[in-house]
C-alpha cells in the first residue's frame, strides 16, 4: 500500500513533545540510552522536524548551529516505520533547508555510516563512544 509521508517543522511545544516521544521509544527504550543524555539543553534551541506516515508521528530529527557549522542530530524512526524512506526524507529536507550553509556535519552511529554516505557525507577523524555507542564524525561533501 502507498504511504502518505509528510514533514512538519515547527518550534512549538507539541512538535518537541512528539519528537521526544519518538526519541524515547528509539533511544531510551530501544537502545537503553539514559533519558538525561537523550533529552538535552539543545532541544530548546534546535530546529525539530517530525515525519508523519499516514498522519502518525513516525520519525524525527533536529539540527542546530555550532562553532563547527550546522549539526544534524537525533535522527530516529520508529521500528514499524523503518525501511520506508522516512530517514532519507528527513535528511533530504534538512539538507535542502541548509543548502547555503558551508559546513554541515553529524555524529553517526557506526551502524548508520552507510546511510549517511549515500546522502553525501564522508568520515572524518577517529571513531568515538557517545552514550556507550560507537560513533563516527561525518561531514557533507560540498
Amino acid at each position: 500500500r502507498d504511504l502518505h509521508l509528510s514533514l512538519r517543522r515547527q518550534r512549538q511545544m507539541c512538535i518537541r513533545d512528539r519528537a521526544f516521544s519518538i526519541r524515547d521509544k528509539v533511544f531510551v527504550e530501544g537502545m537503553n540510552i539514559p533519558v538525561e543524555i537523550e533529552l538535552d539543553k539543545y532541544d530548546k534551541v534546535a530546529h525539530q522536524i517530525i515525519a508523519y506516515a499516514d498522519e502518525i508521528p513516525a520519525g524525527t530529527a533536529r539540527w542546530r548551529k555550532t562553532k563547527e557549522g550546522m549539526k544534524l542530530e537525533r535522527f530516529a524512526v520508529l521500528p514499524k516505520f523503518r525501511l520506508l524512506g522516512i530517514g532519507k526524507a528527513l535528511a533530504e529536507y534538512i539538507l535542502k533547508t541548509l543548502k547555503n550553509e558551508k559546513n554541515i556535519y553529524l555524529n553517526s552511529q557506526h551502524t548508520a555510516i552507510g546511510f549517511y554516505e549515500k546522502l553525501g557525507f564522508y568520515k572524518k577523524g577517529k571513531s568515538f563512544k557517545e552514550a556507550g555507542i560507537l560513533h563516527q564524525k561525518m561531514f557533507l561533501k560540498k
